[in-house]
């Protein structure tokens, strides 16, 4: 495939999967059969590697690939260009598609830049905000350095970029939560009491704008223990007020608006969410029967109207 790509002077896309896994499943209904996907196809050599055949972890190895879905585009001589993510809509993940493909610079020098103040392009903020960094597997960042990496870069990118410096902000936080555990401190104990009214200032921006909250709607469903965890204790004010912002922005996805769309398993996934927000609210307290009823009564809606195929897989995965 290499040997393809450098004859016809293409990069390389390679989307390492499984057939049994959901989350492959969701890219393959929701980016894959996409038509600003497949018209850029033709700009790269696209490869597919299913991980339980017969030597792909050899390659796994080769690449650095731990889970499943991980998608990177190569140049042709095989230096890595960057780690794509999945949980985004399509229109940004082409856009995104788009500035890897135009990109001169490796992500290793994009990278030593933004974390040294050195001003760098908009669209080099682009990949460090979209990069896979779950999928990075210590590549680029070791998980001992993710706490400096992500607070070096937080503080260096520019706040009009939004979106930007919005999935930043919770790759830091994830950072942060991480430690936290590892130390078996609380957030609040690992963080100054100023840096920390300053991170809950952005975070509240962040969940009351429509443009942070559409570059982050996997942050939003899968993120509330980490993010609201490290920066407010139980039962205090900050607590309080972060959870109900939450629960707003997810209101707003609910809700839709325009340029954003929920998939099957995403419009599920939002009670995933609410429910991590009600045991944050109040801790081992019994979860609202409310809450029960109106994520029981979703999943079973949500999954009566899939199609069969890979959108089904993603959103039974979900509804379980």
């Amino acid at each position: 495939a290499f040997s393809a790509a450098k004859a016809a002077g293409k990069p390389l896309f390679l989307f390492w999967g499984a057939e049994w896994c959901p989350p492959c499943a969701q890219i393959k209904s929701t980016i894959f059969n996409k038509r600003e996907f497949q018209e850029r196809s033709r700009l790269f050599v696209p490869v597919y590697l299913d991980g339980d055949t017969p030597s792909a972890q050899r390659h796994g190895e080769r690449f650095g690939v731990v889970g499943y879905p991980t998608m990177i585009l190569f140049r042709a001589d095989g230096q890595e260009i960057m780690r794509l993510p999945g949980g985004v809509d399509i229109e940004r993940y082409a856009t995104i598609l788009d500035t890897a493909l135009a990109s001169s610079r490796p992500m290793p020098e994009i990278l030593r830049a933004a974390t040294n103040g050195v001003a760098i392009a908009p669209a080099d903020w682009q990949l460090l905000a979209w990069y896979a960094w779950s999928a990075d597997n210590g590549r680029l960042v070791p998980e001992a350095d993710r706490v400096d990496v992500f607070g070096r870069m937080y503080r260096y990118c520019p706040e009009e970029l939004e979106a930007e410096r919005g999935r930043i902000l919770f790759e830091y936080l994830r950072a942060l939560a991480a430690g936290a555990k590892a130390k078996g401190k609380t957030g609040t104990q690992l963080i100054g009491a100023e840096d920390r009214r300053l991170l809950v200032r952005d975070l509240m921006r962040l969940l009351g704008s429509r443009e942070a909250i559409r570059a982050n709607v996997e942050n939003l469903l899968f993120a509330p223990t980490d993010a609201v965890g490290v920066l407010s204790d139980p039962a205090s004010a900050e607590r309080e007020q972060l959870v109900y912002a939450w629960r707003s922005a997810l209101d707003s996805l609910s809700r839709g608006f325009e340029g954003l769309a929920l998939s099957g398993p995403e419009t599920i996934n939002v009670y995933r969410s609410r429910v991590q927000l009600a045991k944050l609210a109040a801790p081992g307290a019994p979860l609202p029967p409310e809450l029960l009823e109106e994520a029981r009564a979703t999943a079973t809606r949500v999954l009566a109207t899939a199609p069969e195929g890979y959108a089904r897989h993603a959103t039974a995965n979900a509804a379980g």
